[in-house]
């Protein structure tokens, strides 16, 4: 109030009654709008360019990629694949010697260990299928890390630090015995 008895308002600053809560609350609605519209806006000019990323990505690793006749292996004994090619190659040689396709994974698999050890190895597990075309019958193989052998429900209860540390902080590599055990079927 004035001296005067009379209420000062600035009608021109603030625009209406409205709280300061209510103007917020505005302000951010208003906000999200033009968010929600310049994403949508965006989200239309790049979705639908050919050099968008979804596009490239997709062709990159999901889309049908030119294939070079270079390229193509056909086989009537078998093939092998490896994340590396001398890895790869070591499988084929198997196959060419006339050894099977376990054999052939086996040699593969070792071999993997040995260029890729952060990804396969003897230190780790895997599993494997082996499916005979003579009897149409499969066999599975699980030949993943197992607990030790001095492993307990409540063998951390007392100790906590082997969680991390020493001999039951780790499992016991599988993938060596269960190549054996899939080469020997």
């Amino acid at each position: 109030m004035g001296s005067h008895g009379r209420s000062i308002e600035a009608p021109l600053i603030s625009g209406s009654h409205e709280s300061s809560a209510q103007r917020i609350t505005w302000s951010r609605l208003f906000f999200l709008l033009l968010a929600l519209l310049t994403i949508s806006v965006l989200g239309l000019a790049f979705g639908s360019s050919k050099t968008s990323w979804g596009l490239i990505i997709k062709d990159k690793y999901n889309g049908r990629a030119p294939v070079h006749d270079s390229e193509i292996v056909e086989s009537e004994r078998g093939v092998v694949a490896a994340d590396d090619g001398r890895c790869s190659e070591i499988g084929a040689s198997i196959l060419r010697k006339g050894g099977h396709a376990v054999d052939a994974a086996v040699a593969t698999a070792l071999c993997v260990g040995v260029v890729n050890p952060m990804s396969s190895g003897i230190g780790g597990g895997a599993f494997m299928v082996v499916s005979s075309a003579s009897t149409s019958q499969a066999l599975a193989f699980d030949m993943r890390e197992t607990a030790p052998a001095a492993a307990s429900q409540n063998m951390y209860k007392n100790n906590p630090e082997a969680k991390s540390k020493g001999p039951l902080s780790m499992g016991v590599p599988g993938e060596l015995a269960g190549l054996y055990e899939a080469w020997r079927k």
